[in-house]
């Protein structure tokens, strides 16, 4: 572990007490576990409440993931007290150091948990401890969400200390807010849509049999609807495009990883409708301040025709609106579907850094240009689908 003494600059408490922020930079994964007692008390503080934040969450990615990475976890102490983490974690591929956030592709959200007290101190001593290391060449932090309570400071501290970055907003997010009633939500709902999940609802009944929806309740049910998910994920993933990311074994295990943890915690909702018995489609969702993270979903090729994505959505949704919760969260996409529920889409940024030096520099002409444009130009092709889908049936990437 080493160690970096820094103080903040900022309007906030710790910074008008002048009280002195130090940075602890954890090196070793039994100082990044023994954190546990202060993660998730400081994340529910943070203004960055996320599943994909979660001490579970992120331990559950390490377990599987961690084989061949470095743990860079920082750690802001303001008189003793944790009021930061970056949860980071560094690979070297090609030669290249890189940097990026715990969760790699399990979560779509990634950012700094930060007590909102100190919160510019304590973002400015966590950057200038990241860039007093000289062990890292290009940082990538995917998955910063328009809404971070972060992100303005770090664009202005980034800014003043003079760093080449490249803030991008390559994608969306969409969620659904719950106001009122579940009856006053469908209602406002377009007529087509209405009348088309009463149609297809219909439709399934009196043609394949009668429909349950289910959430899993046991630790058997967790592994056969999970069983199913996989199953179907790829079935219909393999029709599409020639892979799914859950042919990589390492993926698929951190997600049932983690579902059997919010299982024990009760804050799973992995939700399926059934039609004589056999699961039609599945949602895997998870419950975290009061919204539904909906993670993964699938459905079976035979119901397909009965739009049974759609009909499991809607049940969901009723079923957060009785729970008293207060979004469903659809992640990362803009997909065509999402807009007939009545979504907020917002913004998704990347943030790339370069460490200073040559290193630095030359990293982030690769990383943050060429690389990107070349996924760009070949990424379509299906010879290249075919390689990536054999690479992610051997072994998934830690970030």
């Amino acid at each position: 572990m080493t160690s970096s003494p820094s103080a903040g600059r900022g309007e906030d408490a710790a910074t008008r007490a002048s009280t002195p922020i130090r940075v602890d930079v954890l090196r070793e994964e039994a100082a990044f576990l023994a954190l546990e007692p202060v993660w998730d008390p400081l994340l529910r503080a943070s203004g960055s409440d996320l599943v994909f934040l979660t001490f579970d969450w992120v331990t559950a990615w390490w377990r599987r993931f961690g084989a061949g990475a470095a743990p860079r976890v920082m750690v802001a102490r303001c008189a003793g007290i944790p009021v930061g983490i970056a949860p980071f974690v560094r690979t070297t591929h090609a030669g290249i150091r890189r940097l990026g956030l715990m969760g790699g592709k399990t979560a779509d959200y990634k950012d700094l948990i930060v007590a909102p007290a100190a919160r510019r101190a304590t973002v400015a001593a966590l950057l200038r401890a990241l860039l007093a290391q000289r062990d890292w060449d290009y940082l990538e932090w995917t998955g910063l969400r328009e809404d971070s309570p972060n992100l303005p400071h770090l664009a202005d501290l980034l800014a003043e200390m003079g760093c080449a970055t490249a803030l991008r907003r390559p994608k969306v997010f969409t969620t659904i807010p719950l106001r009122g009633s579940w009856d006053q939500y469908f209602a406002a709902l377009s007529k087509n849509s209405r009348k088309n999940a009463r149609r297809q609802a219909r439709a399934l009944e009196e043609e394949r049999g009668a429909v349950v929806y289910r959430r899993a309740a046991t630790p058997g049910d967790v592994e056969r609807f999970m069983d199913a998910l996989v199953r179907q994920h790829v079935e219909r993933w393999r029709a599409h495009s020639g892979y799914s990311a859950l042919e990589s074994p390492t993926l698929a295990a951190t997600y049932r990883d983690v579902a059997r943890r919010f299982l024990a915690s009760g804050r799973l909702r992995l939700s399926v409708l059934m039609v004589r018995d056999q699961v039609a489609a599945t949602d895997l969702g998870f419950e975290h301040a009061g919204v539904h993270f909906s993670c993964l979903t699938s459905m079976s090729g035979s119901f397909a025709p009965y739009s049974v994505g759609r009909l499991l959505l809607l049940r969901i949704i009723e079923d957060a609106f009785r729970d008293g919760l207060r979004t469903v969260d659809l992640l990362q996409g803009d997909e065509p579907y999402k807009a007939e529920f009545s979504p907020e889409v917002r913004g998704l940024h990347t943030l790339g850094l370069a460490a200073p030096g040559w290193r630095g520099s030359l990293a982030s002409t690769w990383a943050g240009r060429l690389q990107p444009w070349l996924v760009r130009r070949i990424g379509s092709s299906s010879f290249v689908r075919r390689l990536q889908g054999r690479r992610l049936r051997a072994e998934a990437r830690p970030i």
